[in-house]
């Protein structure tokens, strides 16, 4: 943009509605205005991300909801005071009871086999409901916040899986240029009878010991669907980006977080923004292929030009336009979806090749089937699931690059001593003033994002903060000392947690370099299990 958003930002009108928002006695009763919801569907560049946010809480759920939003957040006390001294009444003790919320946990067991199946059934009989998900994993103990949390982004991760064909990932995001490798005519036709094998068995196939993930630099994108794919597989896909769009609902109604990095432009089809979408957009899908995509645009242009100066020598120019001191006519490309040999930009698209006087035509399609055609179904299905859970609407209150936020919380940003002194408590024979916490706070400080991760999944049971960071963090993050038996070192133990409370149970350690060690190896095994510590 020319502007940041953020020069856009009216700061007392944004002021007015943050107290609007934190008033509970207008939350209970019902009583907030249309305005605020109004102002930021229409104009949600006037108010800063956190307001809009805020709103989103307060008014697109129940009321218990928003109440609890508000307690977690730390505004209710706040909004009782500052009532008060307004003259509007205090709430009493009994008022305060009344107005506490209830929201109603449905407790559920799960296996760690087979979790993605588990899921899905569990968001298929209680995805549209009211009540709060708390999940606990069978034979042992953890139950509450940590547990639910790990079932998220472990559900998360099984979306991932490179088995289920899902996504594009480098295996067939092949640029543009890269595809006249695929030549000769019987090559063609047994990639494409491949194919359409794996394309029936994709879904069936058991999994493989060692399982691989997909990962794209630019977030995650469908794969696309041929006019000729078969029914069973399409409807396997949107199936599983059915229930996709069900999960990410129901993780933003309980206040939770996935670890599901989208495109830039799955998150426009959430809002309904695919008619925005342009060839620009393919820079967020395949790099690799926007760049070639880049080159035919200039070799196109060359063409156009020599066509509006009408000279004698017109097809002369044209035919000696070269990409790279290649003609197009000698790279021996077809009709065909880069990467996708089984998908047909047009009809007799394999018979068709490509010419310096079809690459319009050529490059419209591309960009048609990659953007819209190809994933279409998908991302319907998406929005379906989405949908079943609560409208769509409720969102229009974000910009794309903003539900990233929303859905998977603050990205990897680098903690600072003084940021961490001021986010985290102490408690049970620490304070601030303790050396060990301060060694703590020196070694956090200097992790990278993968050790951030780490430490954060083991601590919390999710990769990632909420929006705001670790001040956002609800219960804070605490440290107490953790104790040690007779004729034992605290060298000797490792660190532990209470992941329902954000508690760590952090031993005494001698030095800075066995703080790091044991913190590390604790981060590493202390994964996929809650039992007693």
């Amino acid at each position: 943009p020319l502007l940041p958003i953020s020069d856009f930002v009216n700061t007392k009108l944004s002021a007015k509605c943050s107290r609007q928002l934190q008033d509970p006695l207008m939350i209970m009763t019902g009583e907030l205005p249309s305005w605020l919801s109004e102002i930021a569907h229409a104009c949600p560049f006037v108010l800063p991300f956190d307001i809009r946010q805020l709103l989103f809480r307060v008014v697109s759920f129940d009321r218990d909801r928003a109440m609890q939003h508000l307690l977690d957040s730390g505004l209710l006390s706040d909004v009782n005071t500052a009532s008060s001294s307004a003259g509007t009444g205090s709430l009493s003790q009994d008022s305060n009871n009344r107005f506490m919320p209830k929201i109603e946990k449905k407790k559920c067991s799960v296996k760690r086999e087979n979790l993605l199946q588990q899921a899905e059934k569990l968001m298929a009989d209680h995805g549209h409901t009211r009540s709060l998900l708390e999940v606990q994993y069978e034979g042992e103990v953890g139950t509450g916040l940590g547990p639910t949390l790990e079932f998220y982004t472990l559900v998360s991760h099984e979306l991932q899986r490179s088995n289920l064909s899902l996504w594009r990932s480098d295996d067939n995001s092949n640029s543009v240029d890269q595809s006249h490798n695929i030549e000769q005519t019987s090559a063609k036709k047994m990639l494409k009878k491949l194919s359409e094998i794996v394309e029936e068995e994709q879904f069936n196939s058991p999994v493989a010991m060692e399982t691989s993930f997909v990962h794209s630099p630019v977030g995650l994108y469908p794969l696309p669907i041929g006019r000729t794919s078969k029914l069973g597989p399409i409807a396997k896909a949107c199936s599983k980006f059915r229930f996709l769009g069900r999960f990410f609902a129901k993780a933003v109604m309980d206040g939770r977080l996935v670890d599901v990095p989208l495109s830039m432009i799955c998150y426009k089809w959430f809002l309904s923004q695919e008619h925005t979408i342009t060839w620009l957009d393919l820079e967020q899908v395949d790099p690799g292929m926007s760049l070639t995509f880049n080159k035919l645009k200039r070799l196109l242009h060359q063409r156009l030009t020599i066509e509006q100066q009408q000279s004698d020598e017109m097809e002369e120019k044209i035919n000696a336009v070269t990409m790279d001191g290649c003609r197009l006519e000698d790279l021996g490309l077809d009709f065909l979806l880069p990467g996708f040999p089984n998908i047909e930009l047009m009809k007799s698209g394999a018979k068709t090749s490509l010419s310096i006087n079809n690459l319009d035509k050529y490059l419209n399609l591309i960009a048609y089937w990659t953007l819209s055609e190809g994933v279409r179904q998908q991302l319907d299905a998406m929005r379906d699931g989405f949908q079943s859970v609560f409208p769509l609407q409720a969102i229009d209150y974000f910009f794309p690059e903003e539900l990233d936020q929303l859905f998977c919380g603050a990205r990897y940003q680098p903690w600072s001593e003084r940021e961490l002194a001021d986010s985290c408590r102490t408690d049970h024979g620490y304070n601030h003033d303790s050396e060990t916490v301060k060694t703590l706070f020196r070694v956090l400080s200097q992790y990278d994002a993968a050790e951030q991760r780490a430490f954060l999944q083991f601590v919390t049971g999710s990769p990632h903060l909420p929006v705001g960071g670790l001040r956002s963090l609800h219960p804070p993050l605490t440290i107490v000392r953790k104790t040690c038996e007779e004729n034992m070192t605290s060298d000797s133990y490792l660190p532990s947690v209470m992941t329902c409370v954000n508690y760590l149970k952090l031993p005494e350690y001698s030095n800075e370099s066995v703080m790091r060690e044991r913190l590390q190896k604790a981060a590493q095994e202390g994964q996929k299990s809650f039992l007693l510590s």
